[in-house]
């Protein structure tokens, strides 16, 4: 875990690789005229915890009910981590 705390080494990198590709496509499906970009901010401990900023376009952006959602229908597709409604914030 402690090489996740390290947005330099290896693990961070992939890890981080890992869930942009996995869930880019998600929001650009459920969003497509408003989704702009998701970056992870950083990773905890607790499972590994993943903390994301997705950004979205001013005029159109959805709800954090929406974001929730995409994600909650995409959690039977992605591979590598876990999706758990019950935590997003």
């Amino acid at each position: 875990m402690s090489d996740l705390l390290n947005p330099s080494s290896a693990a961070y990198k992939a890890r981080a690789t890992l869930i942009k590709d996995q869930l880019t496509p998600v929001f650009q499906k459920a969003f497509p005229s408003s989704f702009k970009s998701l970056d992870v901010v950083s990773f905890s401990n607790g499972s590994i915890i993943n903390v994301i900023d997705v950004s979205f376009g001013s005029t159109s952006a959805p709800n954090s009910t929406q974001i929730a959602n995409a994600l909650i229908n995409a959690a039977s597709t992605v591979v590598g981590f876990d999706i758990e409604g019950s935590s997003m914030a």
